[in-house]
């Protein structure tokens, strides 16, 4: 009987676990059964940021070619006319085939829409059209003020963001493809805008002269395609080194410039927040320590590092010193001996939560460590501990009891201003790997299901990858699931911040 050949023309997931696929369209029945969004079959580009081998395009660090922008007033104080190319232009073919693959290289790639097919024929998103205008407009009524968490009578923020869409087109565009997202029935229209804006973003890094001051619109344009990415479970810390270079907060370099207002510097805080240790599960590049950066920017500024709230995870700045030094030998310690800070009486029952993660996080951290380096290290008793500090059983119970009475909290209306309920997704995700001790708790994982439930209510992409995750976790029925090699052997980043 002759041999049956391997098929090669699998989904993106079958083809990176090097499993057997069905070719089922629009998409296989093995990803089907594993709960988890089949990648389709489209072509991939590999080509970022290195260098074309061959064709016009050979040598270049980057395929798009530098334009010449034109200056021209349009209505509604936005003037994207300056952007715009000629469709027969050489700069319009050749971003035609200059569109980057790396945020789709995820094992939850995009749909049918997105293929090469569509870009090779020049569809693209137009940010002249009356659409865009329309679509920027309906952001700004409702959109913006909901990924703020602010109030809608802003009129401060709202010019701020026609000032940055003004200055950088990227901005505009990224704006833009927010409300495509929160708009149903827009998934080609996301995807064809979310192209446009990572184009314009890198378009705009390179016509930036070396040394030259901080572009704000830029910055924030950065932090509209990180959001993107990580609703849609696309690989994009590889953008934060980007951001850094921008703000000066790479490497051991001198801020650009100080951060003209507090909006821009809320921006640089949340990018900073983005690229701390273990706030993002199976990352692919390496930390910066943006964090640490700019808190030292800070006080030399200053003298002193203030204190207060950090806005998107409304964690104390004081905490998140201690997460930015989590795998450092005494990171546990100064978990459990943070004084805290002022606050809401649930707020203090939120961050202790947070700061017990951050103690086992510090623990295994500890172990991987030691693991490394001593090739013939026994495992360690998890129910012992030094220098007094909790077993891991007693963070577990701290946890599990804090996130079941949180939610009650939250549910009367006099509480109903504090913005805490999302960043119970990160503690519930760090608990729930720790399978050894819930399982010999039945009520504790009930207390869990409930939390679930909140927690998972959101239908982004990054929540449906967050739960296949856990569902892997229980398949494999370790007493420790390491949920960051899970999904780093998947090609996914997943963002608990």
């Amino acid at each position: 009987m002759a041999r049956k050949t391997r098929s090669r023309g699998g989904c993106d997931n079958c083809k990176k676990r090097r499993r057997k696929c069905d070719e089922t369209r629009p998409g296989c029945l093995v990803c089907k059964d594993r709960a988890i969004v089949c990648g389709g079959y489209p072509l991939n580009l590999k080509w970022d940021w290195g260098v074309a081998s061959r064709g016009h395009l050979a040598g270049s660090t980057l395929p798009v070619r530098k334009r010449e922008a034109s200056v021209h007033a349009s209505p509604r104080g936005l003037q994207h006319d300056r952007w715009r190319t000629s469709p027969g232009s050489d700069d319009s073919k050749n971003a035609a085939h200059a569109v980057s693959m790396t945020a789709r290289s995820s094992s939850s790639g995009p749909p049918r829409s997105l293929l090469v097919d569509d870009i090779a024929l020049g569809r693209s998103w137009d940010p002249h059209s009356e659409e865009s205008r329309r679509l920027f407009a309906k952001f700004q009524r409702s959109t913006l003020y909901l990924i703020n968490n602010c109030s809608s009578t802003d009129a401060v923020l709202n010019e701020m963001m026609v000032d940055l869409s003004n200055e950088s087109p990227a901005c505009f565009l990224g704006c833009v493809a927010l409300q495509l997202l929160h708009d149903e029935g827009c998934v080609e229209k996301f995807f064809l805008c979310f192209e446009s804006t990572l184009r314009a973003f890198r378009a705009e890094l390179l016509d930036r002269p070396s040394g030259g001051s901080m572009q704000r619109g830029t910055l924030r344009a950065g932090l509209h395609l990180c959001t993107l990415s990580i609703e849609q479970g696309f690989p994009w810390t590889g953008q934060l080194k980007c951001m850094a270079d921008l703000a000066g907060l790479a490497d051991d370099q001198e801020p650009a410039t100080p951060p003209p207002d507090d909006s821009t510097y809320h921006v640089l805080e949340a990018i900073a927040v983005m690229d701390l240790p273990d706030f993002v599960f199976g990352r692919q590049t390496a930390c910066i320590g943006m964090w640490k950066r700019l808190r030292e920017h800070q006080r030399r500024a200053t003298g002193t590092l203030p204190g207060g709230v950090e806005m998107m995870t409304a964690l104390p700045r004081t905490l998140l010193d201690i997460f930015a030094r989590v795998h450092e030998p005494a990171a546990q310690f100064d978990f459990w001996h943070w004084s805290g800070d002022e606050g809401h009486l649930l707020q203090a029952a939120f961050w202790d939560v947070w700061r017990f993660c951050g103690i086992l996080l510090a623990r295994r951290s500890r172990e991987q460590t030691t693991t490394r380096t001593n090739d013939a290290a026994q495992p360690q008793d998890r129910s012992l501990t030094i220098s007094g500090l909790p077993s891991d059983e007693h963070l577990v119970y701290r946890i599990v009891a804090s996130l079941d009475t949180l939610p009650l909290g939250l549910q009367q209306p006099e509480n109903t201003h504090l913005l805490l309920a999302n960043g119970m997704f990160y503690p519930y995700m760090v608990v729930s790997c720790n399978l050894a001790i819930l399982s010999r708790h039945p009520k504790w994982l009930l207390a869990l299901d409930k939390v679930r439930e909140l927690c998972f209510r959101d239908p982004s992409q990054n929540i449906v990858i967050a739960q296949s995750l856990l569902e892997e976790s229980s398949e494999k029925g370790d007493e420790f699931f390491d949920i960051s090699e899970a999904a780093r052997a998947r090609g996914i980043e997943l963002a608990v911040f």
